[in-house]
């Protein structure tokens, strides 16, 4: 996929283009801007460009959007964006100033943020472990911060009768189509999208948010390089940077359309745990039964569908991006929009195995918040079905033939929605009658097997041994029974499962996914290894 400045020089020539501002030190280039930081500010200046999308070829247009920068994003970042600084020219001399000589452009004086303070970065110090301690311990609390400061953001964003019909079906497409011709300029496969748009669930979702109020003035471009954390001890030390000015079609939105930039952003950048965590805690600063239960039977396929509309955006954007590594950020985009078309319109299923104490279990509860999945756990079933009987029945062979098969048969009933069958799956024969009746239809299958190495094994026997202490899977109750004992023994029967199990099955070699995952990592890091395959 190549980058639109090889066939269109983008990188448009700027007013006075040897011109700094005072103390300069770094200059930073997008497709519409330039950034001059200096040690106490950072001067925006727009491009004299017109992509279609954004028109700031005039001094005239440059002003008012700079005014509409300022005023909207002083919205939800207060202290940080300050004034216009002009550009002016006298007797040949370019200076900044806001009287004498001729007005040649404008800059966003804003107070400068130490990139260390963006949560992309922090995110990212904490991934590489050069994180300061307090920020690897606030994560969760960030995040939760975060997450209340974006509700408070929405909830007092203005909307009305003109701004909810910007949540219409005529703009959603309007919307699609604009992002997907620059897509279609490079000869990119197809992405199917034009069918969702018009299917009677999405009509019935959107037609409810909007009279619902859900439809409201927000940011338009919630990413995680656009979030600076100046103080992670308050909701208003979160400060919500750089919305969209320049039109009003791409800010006015459904709230989870905005919000689904940011979670679009975390899995694009490896983490997934991190988005899991996050959207749980926005949903949670919510009236429960008026503002999340009347749309939940939506989520498995809208939320897919507005993360799969942001990837398409960021795509779009790469392409008309400078830089070597554009081309790479924007077939990655693609690759991920592509996939979440596919999650809105097919059914997950998952088959989940490893000996106990492998922690599938605390995995199958973050994959079924993120598939939106029921989890079938034999665990639960051998409980409802033998209750407090002994051990040594419970774990017999006619009661694992019997839990088996009721896992099937419960699987089975489901016709629509997503699947996690969580079990030991000791017997290659038990795995490959989930295989077997679920390759042929259509969904996306996938298999993860959580192995522990002979080296972490003393891991494992801890993690048995704090179960009983109290803890269960993540979001699930722990119904395994199953210690040291159950465990040693279970090796001695185990088959181990392989990625040729899914080519046996010719079909699902084609869609299946096998994944195998180190059972000791900690659960965050084995959910965005995973979740990256």
């Amino acid at each position: 996929m190549r980058n639109i400045c090889d066939i269109v020089m983008l990188n448009a020539t700027m007013n006075c283009p040897d011109f700094k501002p005072p103390d300069t030190e770094e200059i930073v280039e997008t497709h519409i801007s330039r950034v001059y930081l200096a040690p106490k500010f950072a001067y925006k200046q727009k491009k004299p460009v017109n992509l279609g999308f954004v028109d700031y070829t005039t001094l005239e247009k440059r002003i008012f959007y700079a005014k509409k920068e300022l005023s909207l994003n002083r919205r939800a970042c207060s202290g940080i964006y300050l004034d216009l600084a002009e550009l002016r020219q006298k007797k040949g001399r370019l200076f900044i100033g806001f009287k004498g000589g001729a007005l040649k452009d404008v800059f966003v004086r804003m107070r400068r943020v130490d990139s260390d303070r963006f949560l992309s970065n922090i995110l990212k110090s904490a991934e590489a472990g050069s994180a300061n301690t307090e920020d690897i311990l606030n994560i969760s609390n960030i995040l939760k911060k975060t997450a209340k400061k974006i509700y408070l953001f929405h909830k007092n964003a203005r909307t009305s009768k003109r701004i909810s019909k910007f949540g219409g079906e005529d703009i959603y497409r309007a919307n699609w189509d604009d992002n997907y011709k620059t897509l279609e300029t490079f000869q990119t496969p197809h992405l199917d999208y034009s069918a969702f748009l018009s299917s009677p669930l999405f009509s019935e979702f959107i037609r409810l948010r909007a009279q619902g109020g859900f439809v409201r003035d927000v940011h338009g471009d919630l990413r995680m390089e656009h979030i600076a954390v100046l103080d992670p001890r308050r909701v208003n030390g979160i400060c919500l940077m750089d919305c969209v000015e320049f039109d009003e079609r791409y800010r006015c939105q459904d709230i989870y359309l905005d919000v689904a930039f940011l979670l679009m952003d975390f899995e694009f950048n490896g983490c997934f745990y991190e988005s899991v965590l996050f959207f749980g805690y926005y949903k949670n600063c919510f009236n429960y039964l008026k503002s999340i239960a009347p749309f939940e039977k939506y989520e498995p396929s809208v939320m897919p569908f507005f993360k799969a509309y942001r990837a398409v955006v960021r795509c779009k954007i790469s392409l008309l991006s400078p830089g070597e590594d554009a081309p790479a950020k924007a077939s990655k985009y693609f690759n991920l929009a592509d996939f979440y078309l596919k999650l809105a319109q097919k059914r997950v299923i998952i088959l989940n195995c490893g000996l106990s104490g492998s922690g599938k279990s605390s995995l199958s509860g973050l994959l079924s918040r993120w598939f939106y999945a029921r989890v079938i756990s034999t665990d639960e079933i051998r409980q409802n079905l033998y209750g407090s009987a002994a051990k040594s029945v419970k774990y017999s062979a006619d009661a694992n033939i019997a839990v088996y098969r009721t896992m099937l048969e419960e699987g089975l009933k489901e016709s629509c929605g997503s699947i996690i069958f969580d079990a030991t799956f000791l017997k290659r024969s038990h795995r490959e009658k989930i295989i077997g009746s679920f390759y042929k239809k259509d969904c996306i299958f996938i298999f993860v097997y959580s192995k522990i190495y002979k080296e972490k094994e003393e891991i494992i026997l801890k993690r048995l041994s704090d179960r009983f202490n109290g803890g269960g899977g993540y979001g699930l109750k722990d119904y395994s029974e199953a210690d040291a004992s159950v465990y040693f023994n279970q090796k001695n029967y185990f088959e181990e499962p392989s990625e040729n199990e899914l080519a046996s099955f010719a079909p699902a070699a084609r869609t299946g996914i096998f994944a195998q995952i180190d059972a000791a990592l900690e659960l965050k890091d084995r959910f965005n290894g995973l979740m990256k395959t």
